[in-house]
Order: C-alpha cells, then structure tokens, then sequence
C-alpha cells in the first residue's frame, strides 16, 4: 500500500465510504430490531389458539410462513451486512493509531454519537473531530 499525500479527490471517497458504512450500520440495526418484532408474531402466532375454521387456520398457517420468510430475507441481508463492516474494521486496522481506529469503530460501527465517543476516549468533540479527519487522511494516503 502507498503512503503519499491523499488528494481530495481520494478523502472524499473515504468520505463516502464512511457514510456508506454508516447507513450500513444503520440498516443492520433496523434488521435486528424488525427480526425481533418478527419472532415475537411468530411466538404469539404459533402459540395462539386456531380456531376449526379452516380458513382461519390457513390465514395463520400463511401469515406464519409469510413470517418465517420475512425473518430469513432479513437474517440474509443482515449477513451481507455484516461482511461489509467486517471490511471496514478490516480497513480501520490499518491505522496505526489504536485511538484513531476506536474512534472510527464506535462512530461508523457502533453509531455512537460524537459526545459519547468524546466522553470515552477522553478528547473534546473538537478533538476527536481532528483524529477523525486525520484517520480519513491516513485510510486515503493508503488507496
């Protein structure tokens, strides 16, 4: 890997690159959630009472798989996600700077708010504003 001066062009890329890693994050959070809410109607469907009436019972037994589905399309999706942060830890490592990586990790990865990641490493927002841009120029130098 080369190790120059990045140009603009280069930081803008990583630029966007965080940001898709950011709504990635975003993404893999709200599939957590909706999988949860998804196995909760499974629960409560499984375990309710069907009546005899077999088009009632058929209206469950398709709302139960239409379920069953859904929670498979997004267990996917979620782990396509899942590889494209592991790429991005994978590119955070780079760094040499092991502040500069857990800053990156906790706002990219764990979408931690930028006062939070302040308060845990100990800098001023300004401050871990100013790693952040000098870990975007460093990942940049890189490609």
């Amino acid at each position: 890997m080369k190790n120059s001066k990045p140009t603009e062009e280069q930081i803008l890329k990583v630029k966007q690159y965080l940001e898709c890693v950011l709504i990635a994050s975003k993404r893999h959070k709200e599939i957590f959630l909706k999988i949860a809410m998804l196995e909760e109607k499974k629960y409560k469907l499984k375990n309710s009472e069907i009546s005899e009436n077999n088009s009632h019972q058929s209206t469950t037994n398709y709302s139960l798989e239409t379920i069953i589905d859904n929670i498979n399309t997004l267990q996917n999706e979620a782990e396509a996600i899942k590889l494209q942060l592991a790429n991005a830890l994978t590119i955070f490592s780079y760094l040499e700077d092991s502040t500069q990586q857990r800053l990156l990790k906790m706002r990219y990865i764990l979408l931690r708010k930028w006062n939070e990641i302040a308060n845990e490493l100990n800098y001023s927002i300004n401050g871990i504003k100013y790693f952040q841009d000098k870990a975007i120029k460093k990942i940049a130098s890189y490609f």
